[in-house]
């Protein structure tokens, strides 16, 4: 038993990070709604589209098109009175020239994650990611699954974020990690 355990322990290192389904599929639905609680989209994309990236690692591109799929299931191409655009991004491709109005970071090494969150607080554009242990590289959000679906808001990273509705901020609860 010890030897089939001690099997199984290594074949998750050996093949990466496994994602889990239920939390991809949560984010999947409650990411792009929170894009369209940021104040003032309205008057600065009306009749745009708001395009959100998934980006990730090279080992992790099918979960990326899977989130995509996901995503594209559940709102469609519209979100609210807007053309949802989702995209994949590897993390080595992701620049500040690209035209993306959020990031959804998979999981990754602190150097790529500390670069992604460089380019969205330069963008100023809201930051998801999967795991809630990488808001401490900068990140704005992350949601999780414990007794019930929580949205966990990083305090630091809020000067750097988009302003959202209140709404927001009464239902998330705020943690404090990160670097400037």
């Amino acid at each position: 038993m010890r030897i089939f355990l001690v099997i199984l322990l290594c074949l998750d290192v050996v093949f990466g990070y496994s994602y889990n389904d239920l939390l991809i599929d949560a984010q999947s639905r409650i990411y792009p709604k929170l894009i369209i609680l940021q104040e003032g989209l309205t008057k600065q994309k009306e009749g745009d589209s708001i395009t959100l990236g998934v980006v990730h690692m090279a080992e992790d591109e099918e979960i990326a098109h899977q989130i995509v799929q996901k995503i594209e299931h559940y709102h469609g191409h519209q979100i609210g009175v807007f053309h949802l655009d989702v995209q994949t991004i590897p993390f080595t491709a992701l620049n500040p020239s690209m035209k993306i109005d959020a990031l959804y970071l998979l999981k990754a090494d602190a150097e790529h994650l500390k670069s992604a969150v460089a380019i969205g607080r330069e963008k100023h554009i809201p930051i998801f990611v999967y795991d809630l242990n990488d808001l401490k590289y900068g990140a704005l959000l992350a949601l999780t699954i414990e007794r019930s679906t929580v949205i966990y808001l990083n305090r630091s990273a809020l000067s750097y974020s988009p302003r959202f509705n209140t709404v927001l901020y009464s239902i998330a609860r705020f943690v404090n990690v990160g670097t400037d």
